[in-house]
């Protein structure tokens, strides 16, 4: 049986899928070895928790939970950790004391900007195999993958 071009390079939805899950994978591996070059302390996952308050500092924990999309209870054994640290500082609100609020502390911020030139330097490297035009249609593409959830509310 002879094959066509077309038919010989023809991806299917769950190799595709497979292979935006290899990129992400291969990103997290390149971030974590990077991160550990720098500094070996750093607990997996407070780097994404200190970006979220950089961006959204005075965060009441439920909310942060909610926007990391992580259960609270996890998010409350990291806080923990990068409470311990001096990285973060919680308390509780004054307007009700139930809710928890979650503020960086100044040396949360630089160590927040050193996960960001991490992460930088690995996506710049990841992604300098592609010229600007190939970047430029992946992100179409890519896009045209997310729109429809995005209409979802998701």
């Amino acid at each position: 049986m002879d094959l066509t071009v077309k038919e010989v390079f023809f991806l299917t939805d769950n190799e595709l899928l497979m292979l935006i899950h290899r990129v992400d994978k291969l990103y997290h591996e390149e971030y974590h070895k990077a991160v550990r070059l720098e500094d070996d302390s750093e607990i997996r996952g407070h780097g994404r928790i200190l970006r979220e308050l950089d961006h959204h500092d005075g965060m009441t924990q439920k909310a942060l939970a909610e926007h990391m999309r992580i259960r609270p209870q996890s998010l409350t054994d990291a806080l923990m950790r990068i409470e311990k640290l001096g990285y973060i500082e919680r308390k509780r609100s004054e307007k009700d004391r139930r809710e928890v609020l979650v503020t960086i502390t100044e040396s949360g911020r630089e160590r927040s900007m050193m996960f960001k030139r991490i992460s930088d330097e690995v996506i710049c490297e990841m992604f300098s195999c592609l010229d600007r035009e190939e970047k430029e249609r992946l992100g179409e593409l890519l896009e045209k993958l997310v729109k429809p959830s995005q209409q979802n509310g998701r």
